[in-house]
Formats: C-alpha cells, structure tokens, sequence
C-alpha cells in the first residue's frame, strides 16, 4: 500500500543556502528552525530542506540567513 506525508514547515533559514549540481540537475540546500514552546520550556527543530530542478538557482539569491520562509 503506498503511503504519503504531507507536511508544512515555517520557519527561519538558519544559513544562506548553498547551490551545487548533481549530475544535470540543480539543487539549492538550507536548513530551518522552528521553535515550539510548552509552557517555560522551548524546543527547537531542524530541518535540512532541499530544491531541485531549473528554478533552483534563482529561488537560493532569496534563501539567506535569518529570513522567514514557508515551505
């Protein structure tokens, strides 16, 4: 039976994005934080993000530290 996950991040980018080739194809990699509270204790998460195909390298000019993005 196939199975699917659909998941929602919004969050800060924690470095700019880095840019490289794998084979003929773009990609743009990051990492984002999101920051979950419970009561006084505050946990964060991160993720490793990736974007691929031709839109990739002109989608990383905007991907810089600190920025706030929902992916």
């Amino acid at each position: 039976m196939p199975s699917l996950c659909n998941l929602t991040l919004a969050g800060h980018l924690g470095r700019d994005a880095e840019t490289k080739t794998v084979g003929d194809q773009t990609v743009v990699e990051w990492s984002m934080a999101f920051t979950s509270k419970q009561k006084d204790k505050e946990t964060t998460t991160w993720f490793k993000c990736a974007y691929w195909g031709a839109r990739a390298a002109k989608v990383a000019q905007y991907l810089t530290k600190g920025k706030a993005v929902l992916v």
